[in-house]
Formats: structure tokens, C-alpha cells, sequence
């Protein structure tokens, strides 16, 4: 069932490895899946002490919000409630043309 596989990997985002973290990441933005669950996963690796996970998320998120409407008002809310934070500047890239397409 695709969703035992989705939760399985929602999980393996929270190993200790980051590796594990950035590889479970890459397989998770391949299924498209674009869950409540799914997303919330990818916005909390946005803050992630390792660099290649958070742009890993935040091009996962990119690739949702191409074909999801629910992605970019929690793109803007996390940048909004991150806007001084370091970590915006390794996403930001990935988001604009979310946030600025019109």
C-alpha cells in the first residue's frame, strides 16, 4: 500500500544520519505525493542542521507547489515566520518562483 510506504518514509526523516534523512528526502519527492503529512514532513526539514537536506525539501516543496495551490500559503508562512533566519537564504531560490509567480 503506498501509503505504509509514505509513512515509512515520513519516519526516516527524523533518523539521526543525515544522509538516511537527504536519500529518504529524494525518494519521498519522487512519489509526488503531496499529503498534509507529506508536506509538513518537507517544512520541517527546512530547518534541518544539514544543508543538502534542507534543499532537498525545499525542492521537493518546489516540485509539489508546481501542482499544488496548498503549497505556496505555507511557503509564504514559513517564510514569514523564518525571515530572519539562516536557513531562509538556502531556500529561497527553490521557493521564488512559487512565491513571485502570480
Amino acid at each position: 500500500d503506498s501509503d505504509e510506504v509514505v509513512n515509512a518514509f515520513i519516519k526516516l526523516l527524523t533518523d539521526e544520519d543525515s544522509s538516511v534523512r537527504y536519500i529518504t528526502a529524494s525518494a519521498l519527492s519522487n512519489l509526488g505525493k503531496d499529503s498534509d503529512e507529506v508536506v509538513n514532513a518537507f517544512i520541517k526539514l527546512l530547518t534541518d542542521e544539514d544543508s543538502y537536506v534542507r534543499y532537498k525539501a525545499a525542492d521537493a516543496l518546489r516540485k509539489l507547489g508546481k501542482k499544488s495551490e496548498k503549497i505556496k500559503p505555507l511557503i509564504e508562512k514559513w517564510l514569514q515566520e523564518n525571515q530572519n533566519s539562516e536557513n531562509v537564504g538556502y531556500v529561497i531560490d527553490e521557493f521564488w518562483e512559487i512565491v513571485a509567480a502570480e
